[in-house]
């Protein structure tokens, strides 16, 4: 492993998050992402961004403003599993924490193709439950948007959403095993897309999970 990423890992081991920052030394973790350097740089890499990340919305300005967010959208692209992987975290996390103008700002950097275009089954609970957090946190960012007036009365990242094949998997997600995921998926079509199917039945009849509970009871 790179001395250099080690530095940044022993570091974080002891708190040190701000003493990163404030030497300046964030644009060293762009340059892992996007050189040519072995995997396992780069999926350290990931998780040190991961850690800084998930601390707060200072953190994630951080990350923006050292221009990491790009290198980090376009890893979910790689054809490395454990690089998509550690990647597409980092991106969950942000959407899912970021405040109104961060998510502005990860969406105009192209982030909404990339989390739509995701493998999300049969990747594990947690991480769909993320996805879905992150996406939820755009379109309340859309809708704020739109009910200032900026958009001509459109929920302009909803369409991006559903552009992007985004709608289409939350509606897979109606039929999901675990009823959270499937709640989730239903609390967001009926916020934020108008249902035509089944629009006369409430949502509680809508998740397979709940059937399949009802059809096995004595």
């Amino acid at each position: 492993m790179s001395s250099n990423v080690m530095f940044f890992t022993n570091l974080l081991l002891l708190n040190d998050f701000q003493v990163i920052i404030d030497k300046g030394a964030l644009p060293c973790l762009r340059n892992f992402l996007t050189g040519k350097y072995r995997k396992i740089v780069k999926l350290s890499t990931c998780w040190i961004i991961i850690l800084f990340i998930r601390r707060t919305n200072d953190y994630i300005q951080a990350m923006i403003d050292a221009d990491i967010i790009l290198p980090l959208l376009q890893l979910l692209q790689n054809d490395e599993f454990e690089i998509w992987w550690m990647a597409a975290w980092a991106i969950l996390f942000a959407t899912k924490d970021g405040t109104n103008e961060q998510i502005k700002f990860l969406v105009r950097e192209g982030c909404i193709k990339p989390m739509c275009g995701l493998q999300i089954t049969p990747n594990p609970a947690d991480f769909i439950e993320y996805w879905l957090a992150g996406l939820e946190n755009i379109l309340k960012v859309g809708e704020a948007e739109k009910n200032q007036g900026n958009t001509e009365d459109v929920n302009v990242y909803a369409q991006m959403i559903d552009d992007a094949g985004g709608l289409q998997k939350i509606k897979n997600l109606q039929t999901h095993d675990n009823s959270e995921i499937c709640e989730i998926a239903v609390k967001l079509l009926e916020t934020y897309w108008s249902e035509e199917d089944d629009e006369n039945l409430p949502s509680f009849w809508r998740c397979s999970t709940i059937w399949a509970g009802l059809l096995h009871c004595n």
